[in-house]
């Protein structure tokens, strides 16, 4: 259960966005085009994308309200059902980028979110004021919606898994699975078939030939560095 929190526990913390002024004249590198689109440029948050900062927009991203770029839907795509060994996720749950991040407290929840995408999206500083907090509990989980930049999508579950099944190449029935099957098998045949020969195959029986005669080698599957 998420902790009980009202809307103005740290306020200062997680809402205030940055009064910090951009320079009218010199568009800024890097991700920090996003807050001068937004801000300076006027630019619907939706035509930007949350990931990199280009214009060029493939769709909407499923949890936050902004676009994201092909390149960047494929990393998301990616980098979905990626986990630590402590249960969390690998990568920011808004841009795909690893390294070291911000885990949510939440006991309910498995998200992480890089210090430049907080810095950037909610206002600069912002990675040094959730460092300092005793427990923190990050955007999908606070009881309210916008921080900064950063409004969270109604129904952001429903639109994760609409993106998923639109985007995805195997579309999953439950977005809490880690491991999707694609249905293969044509009627009436009988999937997975020749599921022995394509492991003796591999290498992967041992102590014999085929499941009558050999046991599975336990294979160790390494995440994405």
């Amino acid at each position: 259960m998420a902790p009980d929190l009202k809307e103005e526990d740290s306020v200062d913390v997680i809402l205030k966005d940055s009064e910090e002024p951009l320079s009218l004249s010199s568009p800024p590198s890097g991700r920090e085009i996003i807050r001068y689109e937004v801000k300076v440029n006027r630019r619907n948050i939706e035509d930007v994308c949350l990931g990199c900062g280009t214009l060029q927009v493939y769709t909407q991203h499923p949890l936050f309200e902004g676009g994201i770029c092909a390149s960047c839907k494929d990393k998301f795509l990616e980098t979905l059902f990626l986990y630590d060994e402590d249960g969390h996720q690998s990568y920011c749950t808004i841009c795909s980028s690893g390294g070291t991040l911000f885990i949510c407290e939440s006991p309910d929840c498995t998200r992480c979110y890089c210090f430049e995408c907080v810095d950037i999206l909610v206002g600069p500083g912002t990675s040094e004021r959730i460092n300092a907090m005793a427990c923190w509990v990050c955007f999908l989980c606070l009881p309210f919606s916008r921080s900064g930049l950063l409004q969270r999508r109604k129904r952001w579950r429903h639109q994760l898994k609409v993106f998923q099944d639109r985007e995805g190449r195997k579309p999953c029935g439950d977005i809490q699975d880690s491991v999707c099957v694609e249905e293969t098998a044509s009627a009436g045949a009988e999937p997975f078939g020749n599921i022995d020969k394509v492991i003796e195959e591999l290498g992967l029986f041992e102590g014999g030939s085929g499941s009558a005669g050999g046991t599975l080698k336990y294979v160790e599957m390494s995440r994405m560095s």
